[in-house]
C-alpha cells in the first residue's frame, strides 16, 4: 500500500517538475524576445516586464539583475 502511494506521489512530482520546466522555458523565451512596441507607453512596457518577473517568482525561479538590462546597439 505504501509503495503504491509512493509511486503515485513520485509520478505526480515528476509531472509537476516537467510542467514547471516547460513554463520556465516559455517565460525565458518571452523575456528574451521582449521589445517595446512603437505605440506602447513606458508604463505598459514596464508592466509587461513586471508580469514576466512575477511569473518567474511564482515558479520559485529568479532572474539575475544582469538579465534585466539588455543592450541592443
Amino acid at each position: 500500500m505504501a509503495k503504491d502511494a509512493w509511486k503515485i506521489l513520485k509520478a505526480a512530482h515528476e509531472g509537476t517538475t516537467k510542467v514547471k520546466s516547460a513554463k520556465i522555458q516559455l517565460l525565458t523565451t518571452k523575456f528574451e524576445n521582449l521589445k517595446m512596441l512603437e505605440d506602447e507607453s513606458i508604463q505598459d512596457y514596464h508592466l509587461n516586464i513586471i508580469d514576466i518577473v512575477n511569473s518567474f517568482e511564482s515558479l520559485e525561479e529568479k532572474i539575475s539583475n544582469e538579465s534585466y538590462i539588455k543592450y541592443e546597439g
